[in-house]
């Protein structure tokens, strides 16, 4: 909850062990202690609206325990066991204000989207080392495995591989990479799969995200065919955009993809700046590679579609959408 909702919310609660029991929380004289705590809250929360994922989950977390003790401090008949309607009131109240700090993303899993680029002709050796042994060193080492897939691009189709992995934080991604190549199977299984010459042309690129809060839960249909293609999409807003386009997903998008056969996969955001900021990466899943194409025209000329473009105010996106269009590997998760 926005921390103006919070202090709203706060507005209407009647403090009941007050004589001016017609007076909200925020007007009770009585209450100027309180209401300065918080203001000054809300001055952290504006504070911590920009920080990092980590150091956001550390404040949100410090807050809770900072203002629990000064309720406690300056309210000591809340000790008591008695549960009175302003005891209760109060825990409602910090417990927002508390929570306001903590994003919908700072409890989440932290999700990695990899992009592999082999030399010539190793792509299928990649493929084998993750199939028969990569994949089940990431369980090992507390690392899931979401989906594997590979371009359909001429080029790309011949030495990519992009894949998306989750993590329980940030700092258990750290753990879990350290732990997976000091594994003495993993540097086995690289050494073996790499005895013909070397299978990487260059470093992975990797892209730590958090879900949006609009991404759905993915099932596999029960039988989702051999024809199916995948397409990971990355938007660019214009600055100051972004809400708006994650609003569009979320009330319009989402519904109109699904009407034009578009399977929502899912929706995340980076974690890292300068990309936290304005960019949106998704998967999206058509039945074919035909089926897509019947898709995108049949929705970008559905008139819901265009009024809900035009009402956005979302605009011209800072660069035109990235798309690429993929299939599953045999071993992928996501079907």
């Amino acid at each position: 909850m926005p921390i103006w909702e919070a202090l709203e919310y706060l507005n209407t609660l009647v403090d009941h062990n007050d004589p001016d029991i017609e007076l909200p929380q925020i007007e009770n004289p009585s209450n100027t202690i309180r209401t300065f705590v918080f203001g000054v809250t809300a001055l952290v929360l504006a504070i911590v609206e920009n920080c990092p994922l980590l150091l956001r989950r550390r404040i949100a977390l410090a807050t809770i325990i900072v203002s629990t003790r000064v309720q406690l401090l300056m309210f000591p008949s809340l000790q008591g066991i008695q549960t009175t309607p302003m005891k209760k009131n109060l825990t409602k109240i910090f417990a927002l204000i508390s929570f306001a700090t903590i994003t919908p993303s700072s409890f989440a899993d932290v999700f990695e989207l990899r992009t592999y680029t082999t030399n010539e002709g190793k792509l299928d050796a990649l493929n084998d080392r993750f199939r028969d042994h990569t994949v089940d060193l990431f369980k090992k080492h507390g690392i899931e495995s979401v989906g594997y897939w590979v371009p359909t691009d001429d080029q790309k189709s011949k030495n990519t591989l992009i894949y998306v992995i989750k993590h329980e934080s940030r700092d258990a991604a750290k753990a879990s990479w350290q732990a997976f190549i000091s594994d003495p199977e993993w540097k086995r299984a690289a050494a073996e799969s790499q005895k013909d010459g070397k299978i990487l042309a260059k470093s992975p690129e990797s892209v730590y995200m958090e879900t949006a809060d609009y991404s759905p839960t993915w099932n596999n249909a029960e039988d989702p065919g051999s024809d199916a293609a995948f397409e990971l999409r990355i938007y660019k807003a214009a600055e100051g955009k972004l809400g708006k386009l994650d609003a569009r997903f979320r009330d319009h998008t989402i519904k109109l993809f699904a009407r034009h056969g578009i399977q929502s996969v899912a929706y995340w955001h980076p974690t890292d700046k300068p990309d936290s900021k304005d960019t949106l990466v998704y998967i999206i899943r058509h039945d074919s590679s035909a089926a897509a194409k019947k898709s995108w025209q049949a929705f970008g000329t559905d008139p819901d579609w265009k009024k809900a473009a035009s009402e956005s105010g979302v605009g011209r996106l800072a660069t035109r959408p990235e798309s690429i269009y993929m299939t599953a590997t045999d071993y992928s998760a996501i079907r």
